[in-house]
């Protein structure tokens, strides 16, 4: 089974298609990195909009250094986080300039001279890299501005009409985007918190990457001031429960069945997020979504910008 899903979307791919991938953040929408036609499909099916740039997806850092001009600090970065199938991977991506000469869609990069590129840690997801050969664009699986999907039941309840192929890779390890650093500037910018802690860069570079507010030009996605929207009005930092409202919960302050954890692990809080969100956002048993306070920690940064952005009334 698992060779037949990998020659399914490798064929999906050859013929400019759109296939759902399993990564260890979310699900990933894919397409071959040199096909605008395919590019376009993605953009297309999540409505997303055209200035906002795609990751790149490779096997392994010997790749990206082929499609991405690596200063020694990012080198360094790179082969200190992208392990793969190792404890010492994590969720990365990394700004850097695109090497002369190289054919990448210029509809993925939005006509910049930069591009992210990330090494994703799923062995279906790497496999599908080994044997394709290629790299891939891929952004998150689902419609532009929505919840993202952690689990492929989400995806093929949400896009399964508009996608050539969907890899099923079960839940995702992590349930968080990757952490983006921006390498084309010194010292290195924050542009999306991530999997990745701000703990875990400041222990490698030697200081804590500032975030970086979106300028002019998007260089990576996620800085969307709304962004992981469900459909139902979010309140964040909550301690309270109201009558007809959903209650996410954290630690001792929940009411309910659903609480992202209960012993305050963030790890597992940060899988449950957009899987609880999911859940939740039903306006036929809910009028709302109440979040109980996350700590401004480890993975707690991510998951306050994410809750932040989605209760983005703007």
């Amino acid at each position: 089974m698992f060779d037949s899903q990998i020659q399914q979307a490798i064929a999906s791919l050859n013929r400019e298609g759109v296939v759902a991938i399993p990564t260890e953040t979310v699900y990933g929408l894919a397409a071959d990195a040199s096909s605008d036609k395919a590019v376009a499909a993605i953009y297309a099916i999540k409505n997303r909009p055209v200035f906002n740039p795609l990751i790149l997806h490779v096997e392994h850092g010997e790749q990206a250094f082929l499609f991405g001009d690596f200063s020694p600090e990012a080198q360094r970065l790179a082969k200190l986080f992208w392990q793969p199938g190792t404890p010492a991977h994590r969720p990365l991506t990394l700004i850097v300039p695109i090497r002369r000469g190289i054919s990448l869609s210029k509809l993925a990069t939005v006509g910049l001279e930069t591009v992210g590129i990330r090494v994703p840690d799923h062995p279906l997801t790497q496999a599908l890299l080994h044997r394709h050969g290629r790299p891939l664009f891929a952004p998150s699986a689902n419609m532009s501005t929505k919840i993202s999907a952690t689990d492929a039941s989400i995806v093929q309840e949400t896009l399964g009409d508009k996608i050539s192929c969907l890899l099923d890779g079960g839940p995702c390890r992590i349930g968080l985007e990757s952490t983006i650093l921006d390498t084309t500037i010194a010292p290195f910018s924050l542009l999306r918190y991530g999997g990745t802690t701000l703990e875990e860069l400041t222990s490698v570079c030697g200081y804590a990457p500032k975030l970086s507010s979106p300028g002019s030009v998007m260089k990576a996605p996620g800085m969307l001031k709304k962004h992981y929207v469900p459909s139902l009005k979010l309140k964040m930092n909550q301690t309270e429960p109201k009558e007809g409202e959903a209650f996410l919960g954290f630690g001792q302050i929940s009411f309910g069945p659903y609480n992202l954890s209960v012993s305050k692990d963030l790890r597992e809080a940060a899988g449950n997020l957009f899987r609880f969100l999911y859940a939740l956002d039903d306006p036929q048993r809910f009028s709302g979504i109440r979040v109980a306070p996350i700590p401004q920690e480890g993975l707690g940064w991510a998951i306050n910008d994410r809750l932040e952005r989605a209760s983005c009334s703007e």
